[in-house]
């Protein structure tokens, strides 16, 4: 009894935000911003976003979710890239030894994703993979795909599957490490298929102990819906701290944004501006350099930046002096 109010207080932070989320029915076409232009999802994981469980793959969570992103838009595609028994160090980035080429985070970027799904719902634990690493190892994955440009959620764990107390403790703490480190682009499947006192709800079990039924697919599927996942895929970039420094013939205009975007300056003698300069590698701290400048001159100049799917943002209209 002891141990389970301890699960349960422990579990109380986050869940309850979640809760009716998950339970809620899967949003309306007019309530899902980004679906007018095609989206390309890929999902790396494990057993449960594979589909196991489910009595077909149509039902499983990502099954669902593919079908849903169609409704919004025909165009729409998901490639699972899942595999049944896959821990983090599977899914790790390309050269770090033990990763899987054609279903780890390298091979989700190959194919070019608007977005990335990453599930890995109980196998660290069961492997009795100490939580630094598994940290560490969500760590270099997720920013693998920042480094890309390419967004990137991912699911937290599942109290399903565990053989006893210090495995449903890392569990725990594992999830509280995604919510807390990933507060953004989390998503609570813990909520979904878990008791009062953070143990497994069996109503929702396929019978192996481990992967969640149709029943509980159908919840995990309702969180991936109402995250903000899809929704966030077509929230421009925020521009902030634009500034300018010159010499006689050149200068540097640096910005920063809140994701992964493109860097473009126009510029030129007045606001109308007439010149323009680019870099397409998605980042957050910009710099582009402008030559072939007058010296002793005013310029006028605005900074651009797009994200992978191709919302853009403009700053206001700035000005530098060339020195003579």
């Amino acid at each position: 009894m002891l141990y389970r109010l301890i699960i349960s207080r422990c579990l109380a932070v986050g869940i309850i935000a979640c809760l009716f989320a998950c339970l809620a029915p899967a949003p309306a076409k007019a309530d899902s911003p980004g679906s007018s232009s095609p989206r390309k999802i890929v999902i790396i994981g494990s057993s449960i976003a594979w589909g196991y469980g489910a009595t077909t793959r149509s039902k499983s969570w990502a099954g669902l979710y593919a079908d849903y992103l169609k409704s919004l838009n025909p165009g729409n595609t998901v490639i699972n890239l899942a595999v049944g028994g896959y821990s983090t160090p599977k899914l790790m980035p390309a050269g770090t030894g033990q990763e899987d080429p054609h279903h780890n985070i390298t091979a989700a970027i190959a194919v070019h994703p608007d977005a990335i799904l990453l599930s890995l719902t109980s196998n660290d634990a069961g492997q009795k993979i100490p939580l630094s690493v598994t940290e560490s190892n969500f760590t270099a994955i997720m920013s693998t795909a920042a480094a890309a440009g390419i967004p990137i959620w991912i699911t937290t764990t599942v109290p399903v599957g565990i053989g006893g107390r210090p495995e449903l403790e890392l569990q725990t703490k594992t999830m509280q490490w995604i919510q807390h480190t990933y507060p953004q682009n989390s998503i609570n499947f813990w909520t979904a298929l878990a008791n009062p006192d953070g143990t497994d709800n069996r109503l929702y079990n396929s019978g192996d102990g481990v992967h969640p039924n149709d029943a509980g697919h159908m919840r995990l599927f309702h969180c991936v819906a109402h995250s903000g996942f899809l929704g966030s895929l077509s929230v421009p970039p925020v521009i902030s701290s634009v500034s300018a420094s010159s010499a006689s013939d050149t200068a540097t205009i640096i910005w920063t944004t809140d994701k992964p975007a493109t860097s473009t300056v126009a510029y030129g003698p007045t606001s109308a501006y007439g010149s323009t300069v680019s870099a397409p590698t998605p980042t957050r701290s910009h710099t582009i350099t402008l030559n072939g400048l007058t010296p002793g001159t005013w310029y006028h100049f605005r900074a651009a930046s797009a994200n992978p799917s191709g919302q853009s943002a403009t700053s206001g209209d700035h000005a530098f002096q060339t020195s003579r």
